[in-house]
């Protein structure tokens, strides 16, 4: 395992033509200092399945879209497909009794998942299902079909619930505390957003506080305890963490040996 200090890892980016244009979900700086040492990683092993996890609000979905602009320019075309589709229907968490254990391993039709990748691994038509944020559920019947994608980005708090597929995985670390203020955030963004077949448009109406104070309690109960008991153990397959502070900058870089799935 070795670790870099920002400054450290920034001096390893063998290029900067990489970089085409603005990328607009990131600061020049980090892409420089911290994107395009990541793209020489990417390069010299010419992965097929990029997986990235981290806890939810980490900031997974913005990293994925800056590496696919990156990546498209550098490299060749890559996908992006969220793990949030494979999530089974509400229907079929609300008839199991666990759609209080939304976002955590079963509530994932994993052979669903592991078909899916085994399908892209077999240069295979691999339907990747569709989930949405606004209705908070599986798009059923939607889908895109990947017929011999150049290379995947696999990104969600399940992507290393098959390790054995992903052959670049990066972790997204960051102290519980600071996801915590990001996932508020977050709720707050989509109740003030939410059009009447949003899932968060029946909290227009609630105070912000009382909303906070049932959002704190999702986080508690929910999400903090998947944080600790299922994603967070999954860091032992990542090839590279990522530390991140409370302004989303990219402090420390480690790259180390993944463990071996059993």
């Amino acid at each position: 395992m070795v670790t870099y200090s920002r400054a450290e890892w920034a001096a390893l980016a063998s290029h900067s033509s990489a970089l085409g244009g603005e990328v607009e979900l990131a600061p020049r700086e980090e892409v420089v200092e911290v994107f395009l040492p990541l793209l020489r990683i990417i390069e010299e092993r010419r992965p097929f399945v990029i997986g990235v996890t981290g806890s939810v609000a980490v900031g997974k979905t913005t990293f994925c879209r800056v590496m696919q602009q990156l990546i498209s320019e550098a490299i060749g075309p890559v996908e992006i497909v969220s793990t949030d589709g494979f999530l089974y229907p509400t229907r079929v968490l609300e008839a199991q009794g666990i759609m209080h254990l939304k976002g955590f391993p079963r509530s994932y039709d994993r052979a669903k998942m592991h078909r899916f990748l085994a399908d892209l691994r077999a240069g295979k038509a691999a339907n990747a299902p569709v989930y949405s944020h606004e209705t908070y559920d599986v798009v059923e019947g939607g889908g895109r079909s990947l017929e011999n994608p150049g290379m995947v980005i696999f990104e969600g708090v399940a992507a290393f619930y098959d390790p054995a597929s992903i052959d670049l995985a990066i972790y997204l670390d960051a102290d519980e505390e600071v996801v915590e203020q990001w996932f508020l955030a977050r709720l707050l963004g989509l109740r003030e957003r939410a059009e009447p077949d949003s899932f968060y448009w029946q909290f227009r109406q609630m105070a912000t506080d009382e909303f906070l104070d049932r959002a704190r309690g999702v986080w508690r109960e929910v999400n903090l305890v998947n944080l600790r008991e299922n994603i967070a153990p999954t860091q032992e397959y990542a090839d590279v963490v990522l530390r991140k502070e409370s302004d989303h900058h990219i402090s420390r870089i480690t790259i180390r040996e993944r463990s071996q799935p059993l």
